[in-house]
């Protein structure tokens, strides 16, 4: 191998580790857009209930998940459109969301809507998919905050298992903060740290 194709190699392995770290950062606010979403929706679920508008609860539901999907739709819009070559750890984060997020509307939409179980039970069943998902995120960026992180989904699921309704907002406000907002706040300063 001549210095000359020694120098592009370096400059290819360069280029991929600094779309990884963009990536990174684009994670970082898709995270922390999804959390605050998902801050104010149980608060405005819980507002309903207790306001004899039960009846909007699925309408309101329904929209935030929507809302959730194109903010990833348009995040993930943006970075293709920067025609960047696609890393591995890209690729592989991409396709665990999908998955995870797939998994997350049959749990907390279409089984609650058949029967399968009353919705007070969605967060029970569809946290610890998400927690999954953090905690391999966590794995595909070596960001071990993260993938600790992760638990605040499981530890949330738990004690909603075994704590009254009425606190389940709290409970809900902790994990959504604790488990999507602060890895987002994570993923974008460790985007910076390394880009220094």
């Amino acid at each position: 191998m001549n210095q000359d194709q020694m120098q592009n190699d370096i400059s290819i392995i360069k280029r991929m580790i600094d779309q990884t770290r963009r990536h990174t950062a684009e994670s970082g606010s898709l995270f922390i857009s999804i959390g605050m979403l998902w801050l104010f929706v149980p608060v405005l679920l819980v507002f309903l209930e207790k306001s004899s508008l039960k009846h909007y609860w699925w309408p309101v539901f329904i929209g935030g998940l929507v809302i959730t999907l194109v903010i990833g739709l348009l995040i993930g819009i943006r970075e293709s459109k920067k025609s960047l070559p696609l890393t591995y750890a890209k690729k592989v984060f991409s396709q665990l969301w999908i998955a995870v997020g797939s998994v997350c509307i049959l749990t907390s939409v279409l089984f609650p809507l058949a029967g399968v179980y009353p919705e007070q039970y969605i967060s029970i069943i569809t946290w610890p998919v998400i927690a999954i998902g953090v905690y391999l995120s966590g794995v595909i960026y070596e960001i071990t905050v993260i993938r600790w992180l992760s638990s605040s989904w499981l530890f949330g699921a738990i004690l909603m298992a075994f704590i009254t309704i009425p606190i389940h907002l709290y409970i809900a406000v902790f994990t959504l903060f604790f488990g999507f907002v602060l890895p987002g706040i994570v993923f974008s300063r460790n985007y910076k740290k390394r880009s220094i």
